[in-house]
């Protein structure tokens, strides 16, 4: 990410998050009171950085605090006026939640996006449920955006779109069974995915091999310990494609 892009706030702290590994499960805990990522305030993106980039990014986390809560919602609109694709993912977490309804936060910013990266427990914990993964893809593609990527961990992950050249009024529904890799630590693998799905897209990919790539991206990131040392160069994941 280029600096000009980092925004700083010399009078806060950056929030921490500590992942721990416990009976296969990966809870955070999470230091976050008055860090600088709460306090980020509308107009922050300038129309100028709006108007040098294609596709904007929002997650859930930001949702939980105001001011960031608002300038989030206002950076996705003035994303989509500008022309921009936008993404959104839940990133479900209970214990920063205290304040503003997770559901309704969580539909109001499904309104906003165009593409939606998220897994069933995301989905669950914002009253969207449903035992099939494609029709939990097409059940969320009915809240506003036009594709749905949901990821199953080592099952892989679906994803429904409106955006289909088929004669039918049912949304494309795709699945990939994901790949066979020695996972190590799954911290980040669903980040990893996101960036995958998104580089993919943005490069005009079909959905298909969105979600193959996307995929490969998440397994691979898998192989190392950290939410970052794991993250591969496209040959890492060129050779999980191949591998299979």
């Amino acid at each position: 990410m280029p600096l000009d892009l980092v925004e700083r706030d010399p009078d806060a702290r950056t929030g921490l998050a500590f992942p721990a590994r416990e009976d296969g499960d990966r809870p955070f805990t999470f230091y976050r009171d008055g860090t600088a990522d709460t306090r980020l305030q509308p107009g922050t993106v300038t129309d100028e950085t709006l108007a040098g980039v294609d596709w904007v990014h929002v997650g859930g986390v930001t949702l939980a605090d105001d001011p960031a809560r608002t300038a989030t919602y206002a950076l996705a609109e003035r994303a989509r006026d500008a022309g921009c694709t936008v993404s959104f993912d839940p990133n479900a977490r209970p214990e920063l939640w205290d304040e503003f309804d997770f559901a309704d936060s969580v539909d109001r910013a499904l309104a906003l996006a165009d593409v939606v990266k998220a897994t069933p427990g995301d989905l669950q914990a914002a009253g969207i449920e449903d035992d099939d993964p494609a029709g939990l893809a097409r059940t969320v593609l009915e809240r506003g955006p036009n594709t749905v990527l949901v990821t199953l961990g080592e099952d892989g992950a679906v994803a429904a779109t409106t955006r289909t050249a088929l004669s039918t009024d049912a949304p494309e529904t795709i699945s990939h069974d994901g790949y066979d890799v020695e996972a190590v630590d799954p911290t980040g693998a669903g980040d990893a995915f996101t960036a995958g799905a998104i580089t993919a897209l943005s490069e005009g990919e079909s959905l298909a091999e969105a979600l193959a790539f996307a995929g490969a991206v998440g397994a691979a990131a898998t192989t190392a310990r950290g939410a970052m040392a794991g993250l591969p160069v496209r040959d890492a994941v060129h050779e999980v494609r191949r591998r299979g």
